[in-house]
């Protein structure tokens, strides 16, 4: 089960790293800032909360971006 869990924590801290590349390169053609947001939410609460706390912490302008972004437009 350790070992499980320690797989699953690095596919959660790959696809982070990937996602903050996008956030650095503004690299997201397919997504919006509110979509790019979310993804990045979404994966970091897989995440135990206090390791999900400390990635935010370390990743500054990631969790600026998060925090900046407007939600997204509700008129046609």
């Amino acid at each position: 089960m350790t070992s499980a869990w320690a797989l699953r924590k690095q596919r959660i801290y790959l696809r982070l790293a990937d996602l903050e590349c996008a956030v650095f390169a503004g690299d997201r053609p397919h997504l919006s800032g509110w979509e790019l947001r979310e993804r990045i939410l979404q994966t970091l609460e897989r995440l135990p909360r206090g390791e999900m706390d400390a990635w935010l912490a370390e990743h500054r302008q990631v969790r600026e971006f998060v925090e900046t972004q407007p939600p997204p437009s509700t008129t046609p």
